[in-house]
């Protein structure tokens, strides 16, 4: 295999679990603190729960259930992976990879190892302007 080709799978499957992660903390975040209007466009309001402050005080305040929590979301934020390969030049002098289980299993002692470390950047601030706007609502 390419050597370019194997980094490039492995960056793509690292892209794609954090898409999945992404994915999953939005639908968590929408299905529990809002909810459909009913009769609507499909625009979503906050869960609110009715809070009595003062209990001389009859009057109560709708708070939405999304200000009461804290919103840390699970991210990708490194991804080591270390690789054993044997490297060779192919005749269009491309580097070409061949995994191998250990170095210590190679005849030849050419096998070298690769680590691909993976970052991720800051989160986008999405969720958190839409919180913050939510709890303007208060």
């Amino acid at each position: 295999m390419n050597l370019e080709d194997l980094i490039s799978s492995v960056s793509s499957s690292v892209r794609q679990a954090q898409s999945s992660v992404e994915k999953n903390n939005v639908k968590q975040y929408v299905d529990t603190y809002f909810k459909k209007l009913k009769d609507s466009d499909g625009s979503l309001t906050p869960v609110t729960k009715a809070f009595k402050i003062k209990s001389s005080d009859s009057s109560k305040i709708d708070v939405p259930l999304v200000s009461l929590v804290n919103h840390s979301t699970v991210t990708l934020d490194q991804v080591n992976i270390k690789m054993n390969v044997i490297m060779s030049v192919n005749s269009s002098n491309q580097i070409e990879a061949a995994l191998t289980a250990s170095s210590d299993n190679c005849e030849t002692n050419m096998a070298s190892e690769i680590e691909l470390i993976y970052k991720q950047k800051d989160p986008a601030e999405g969720l958190a302007r839409v919180t913050q706007e939510t709890l303007k609502l208060i």
